[in-house]
């Protein structure tokens, strides 16, 4: 009688509470089962392991590190596996501690000193601390009170709050620690300008790092290797490459030791900007001085021709370099199957697959996302899929851009059901999407014209934090003019326009050929206004599609009238153009004014057209 109670796992009702149950069972003398008793206390166990964890995500949110140290402890006793997510938050939390009491300590010599020199160098002391944690809040306030009890802050002083500053967020705060300690004929030194240099570095701020290095040259001060090495790590990030090239040359005119950290800093400048050919040719002069490429030179080498799209350069690196004492890791893997993606050369990326486990590599997200989009682009649908469901065999989670490419991979095999199916499922797991995956699945059911599914699935992605973008409209436009539903189609537009999305040409044409589709010409035409109004050009698809509805409405005229107006705005007509002017000439019995036409006609080889043939038959029976 009680074993669905305790049999069931995640009962409703608690352990304690069927425990009494099963007390007073057994004093009524009701028969229970000899394995109820270890499945009630299996049951407890499961509850105080479910409490135990609940109390310490808690105590982690409110980063009270001792009970987030009592609770972790418990669970170890229990055998609860802590997620790494978690076990790195609660890392970050006690390094963060470490800090505070490194910071309370140095601020308790401070108050504790005599003289003037013990307490300065307490002060001093406090502000290690402080750039230990990167706290350049708390040193600035520890400065205060150095200067409010009449302390002269010294080049220490100084250089250590600068220090201090070498998060992105107080670069600022470091150009003016600077320019503080000059006004106050402070000289400053070699790590007074490295210091402000790293602080601008971590903060992208490159064009302001070679105004402060060519300011260390002006005041004499012999930069060193270090202080080039930060000001071109300042130029890499912002793929600034020729800044970083003109820094290493001006680094060997000055004699300094252009060592491979500095080579390593301006390939990757290279590989930001996309400068494949600037990254082999550091790699050759790397070669020339009888330095050795470490494995960051030569995958930033293999990233720069990832985004040249040199698939092959990249591979003949990646192959170069595990013929050498070096051994590719996984970020060298991935850039070159990103490579192989960009191709769409899917033997090769799955090629590269199997040599990351020869090398007793792991795959990574950015590794199967990769390989997924390459067989996507491939058309290899079935391998897609097939990767895109051993992710999370692999113990890797599916992203937005997994997701997307196993979606497209869907719509490329015109399979709508199973794409729809996949973008709900992920999103119950509770993938992050974006606006792309709904839009490829929204496309799957363009093509099926499964206008109605489109419609709901845009309204879902409207109703998210995502909004929905010209492409998802443009797809969902689309399915209606695929079904026949012109007037969804307009209304569509008009909600774009409401909800202030810039509606594209492409946006457009669907419309235009929805309307042609639902033989509404004059709709189309009202829309082909619209589109000049919104000082959008038309292109060959929009006129075409006008040449449709005037074709399939006999308005030779109007149809006459585009392909000036096609003229006027330099779109060249095309086969499919003359054709359909052809008919609609036919169709509204302008037999006459086809003359003017042949000549057009034959200037892109259309005089043997079927119109042409019929109207020159017709000339020779009269």
């Amino acid at each position: 009688m009680l074993e669905p109670l305790v049999g069931e796992r995640g009962a409703s009702v608690p352990a304690s509470v069927l425990a009494a149950a099963l007390e007073e069972a057994a004093a009524v003398g009701l028969p229970l089962g000899p394995e109820l008793p270890g499945r009630l206390e299996g049951l407890c166990q499961e509850e105080e392991r479910e409490g135990i964890w609940r109390c310490l995500c808690t105590a982690l949110s409110d980063a009270d590190r001792l009970s987030v140290a009592f609770w972790s402890n418990e669970a170890q006793q229990m055998g609860i596996e802590l997620p790494k997510e978690l076990q790195a938050a609660m890392a970050a939390l006690r390094k963060e501690e470490e800090i505070v009491i490194f910071f309370r300590t140095s601020r308790g010599l401070v108050t504790g000193g005599k003289d003037v020199s013990s307490r300065k160098k307490a002060y001093n002391a406090a502000l290690g601390a402080c750039a230990k944690g990167r706290a350049w809040e708390e040193a600035l306030h520890l400065v205060g009170k150095l200067v409010a009890k009449h302390l002269e802050p010294d080049i220490f002083t100084y250089n250590t709050l600068l220090s201090a500053c070498s998060g992105g967020a107080s670069w600022l705060f470091a150009l003016s620690v600077l320019a503080a300690g000059v006004a106050s004929h402070m000289e400053p030194n070699m790590i007074t300008y490295s210091s402000t240099i790293s602080a601008l570095n971590r903060a992208g701020q490159w064009q302001k790092a070679l105004q402060l290095l060519a300011e260390c040259s002006a005041a004499q001060w012999r930069a060193d290797v270090i202080l080039y090495s930060s000001a071109v790590s300042s130029c890499e990030k912002a793929g600034a490459w020729t800044q970083a090239l003109r820094l290493l040359r001006d680094a060997g005119e000055l004699g300094l030791s252009t060592d491979v950290v500095l080579y390593s800093a301006v390939v990757s400048a290279t590989q930001r900007a996309g400068e494949w050919r600037q990254a082999m040719s550091f790699l050759e002069e790397l070669g020339h001085k009888a330095v050795q490429a470490n494995v960051i030179t030569i995958s930033s080498a293999v990233s720069a021709c990832e985004k040249g799209g040199r698939w092959e350069e990249a591979l003949h690196l990646l192959h170069d370099m595990a013929n050498s004492e070096l051994q590719p890791n996984i970020v060298t893997y991935n850039a070159a199957i990103s490579a192989c993606e960009k191709a769409a050369q899917w033997q090769q990326a799955l090629a590269l697959l199997q040599a990351l486990s020869t090398n007793q590599l792991n795959p990574t997200e950015i590794t199967c996302n990769a390989l997924i989009s390459a067989c996507e682009k491939s058309g290899e649908w079935q391998r897609a899929l097939l990767l895109f469901a051993q992710l999370r065999r692999r113990h890797l989670q599916p992203t937005a851009v997994s997701v997307n490419a196993a979606c497209s991979a869907c719509e490329k095999r015109s399979s709508w059901r199973q794409a729809l199916r996949l973008l709900l499922e992920e999103e119950e797991q509770g993938v992050e999407l974006d606006v792309i995956s709904f839009s490829a699945v929204i496309s799957a059911l363009e093509k099926a014209a499964e206008w109605e599914h489109a419609l709901r699935l845009l309204r879902r992605l409207g109703t998210s934090s995502l909004l929905p973008d010209d492409v998802a409209y443009s797809s969902a436009i689309s399915a209606c003019g695929n079904a026949g539903q012109w007037c969804q189609a307009l209304a569509l537009l008009a909600e774009m326009s409401e909800k202030k999305v810039a509606a594209s040409v492409i946006t457009y044409n669907a419309v235009l050929s929805a309307c042609d589709t639902g033989s509404r010409w004059q709709h189309a035409f009202e829309v082909f206004r619209h589109l000049h109004r919104r000082r959008k050009s038309p292109d060959i698809i929009s006129y075409n599609a006008l040449h449709s509805s005037c074709a399939a409405s006999s308005h030779w005229q109007l149809a006459a009238w585009l392909l000036m107006d096609a003229a006027g705005q330099r779109v060249d007509a095309d086969a499919i153009t003359f054709e359909l002017v052809l008919l609609a000439a036919e169709g509204g019995g302008a037999t006459k004014e086809m003359p003017k036409l042949l000549p057009s006609l034959a200037s892109v080889g259309l005089a043997c057209c079927d119109g042409a043939l019929n109207f020159e038959d017709s000339n020779a029976g009269a």
